[in-house]
């Protein structure tokens, strides 16, 4: 074909026309991937979530001191036992008082030995109301409703798993105990999980901050556990580093030494007062309710007495939190013994109410016959 001048045009083959398509197609594509590319540029990047190496509620040491603040001007009038508690403070503020006196002063005694007579008299009706556990009173056969009721480990893990909060109650001086909370933390799913443990200390927040990557933080982590009741540092540093290891952030607990000190350098109370045990499941509650607010599944470890059903659980339920707790001590010899017979000398877990009764070989030694009580 000849268009002016003479000049012959030659038209493209097919072959040629389908590599010109493509190269056309290809800057097509790679304009568009470049306006896509500056349009999203203009919209700020999203970083990548940071693991919280510590979940403490901010405003919990104003808290703390508020509920101390109430204490002291007599605030705080609904505790658990208060009907056997209010007697026996009575009579502390009357020993007390006597110390104070002219009387005391001056070497007579003998009013002493009477208020002291009846104050030990008092604080032992107090002390049992306090501490008696579940009797299973209305059990008439304790071996066939354990065995009834049993379930395995698994099962333990798999109820677990479908708990926001879950609360396992220890005895602190027992290894059994320490072995099944490690079993635990081992089998459970650290996705959002942290774990709140009753001995570590609100006001060493910032050493706790590091104990994921520092190693001397999470050395000096173990100071937190300085009670005498604990002995085992091998358990502890087995546990936390389990801990570590899953990258589980930590919940800080309690003020218990500040609570002591306060109560001793004030005379707010006597020892074994329940105003402090409530003041610290108050504390207990709030970080818990803290770290469910932010998303996070709770595992927690305290002493049985504070998971007993007249004390945290009540708190939780307060905030619309129904835990699911694992009780290690909350029941008599009886009991003991008749998940000894059933297992054969074996771990027992029985589903009792709403919370799962653990029964370990390794019988406590303050473990109570049912009469006793």
């Amino acid at each position: 074909m000849f268009f002016g001048y003479g000049e012959k045009i030659k038209m493209p083959s097919s072959a040629q026309l389908a590599r010109r398509n493509l190269f056309k197609l290809i800057f097509k594509g790679a304009l568009i991937t470049s306006a896509l590319f500056g349009a999203y540029s203009l919209f700020p990047k999203k970083e990548e979530a940071k693991l919280e190496k510590v979940v403490s509620d901010p405003e919990i040491l104003t808290k703390y001191n508020d509920l101390l603040g109430k204490l002291k001007n007599g605030q705080i009038t609904e505790y658990a036992h208060k009907e056997t508690f209010d007697p026996y403070l009575g009579v502390w503020i009357e020993f007390r008082n006597y110390i104070e006196s002219e009387e005391y002063k001056k070497g007579n005694f003998s009013k002493g030995f009477e208020i002291q007579k009846k104050y030990n008299s008092i604080y032992e009706k107090y002390v049992k109301s306090v501490l008696k556990p579940d009797t299973f009173s209305d059990v008439d056969n304790l071996e066939k409703f354990i065995q009834d009721n049993s379930i395995s480990f698994y099962e333990v893990i798999d109820e677990i798993s479908k708990r926001q909060v879950v609360l396992f109650g220890e005895s602190h001086t027992t290894k059994s105990h320490d072995h099944l909370e490690l079993r635990l933390i081992r089998c459970l799913n650290s996705k959002n999980l942290v774990c709140i443990h009753e001995f570590l200390q609100i006001d060493r927040t910032d050493l706790i901050k590091r104990y994921l990557d520092d190693d001397e933080a999470f050395e000096k982590l173990f100071d937190c556990f300085d009670s005498e009741e604990i002995k085992d540092r091998k358990y502890l540093s087995e546990f936390m580093g389990k801990l570590r290891k899953k990258k589980i952030p930590l919940v800080p607990a309690d003020l218990m030494e500040s609570i002591d000190k306060k109560f001793s350098n004030e005379k707010i109370g006597p020892s074994h007062d329940p105003r402090a045990i409530f003041i610290r499941d108050q504390l207990f509650t709030e970080q818990i309710s803290y770290a469910t607010k932010k998303g996070h599944r709770v595992f927690g470890v305290f002493g049985d007495f504070h998971v007993r059903p007249d004390h945290l659980p009540v708190y939780l339920r307060l905030k619309g939190i129904d835990p699911l707790v694992i009780s290690g001590t909350y029941y008599t010899t009886e009991v003991h013994e008749a998940a000894m017979k059933v297992s054969g000398g074996a771990e027992v877990f029985f589903r009792r109410n709403s919370r799962i009764v653990y029964v370990t070989p390794q019988k406590k030694s303050f473990l109570r016959s049912k009469e006793d009580w």
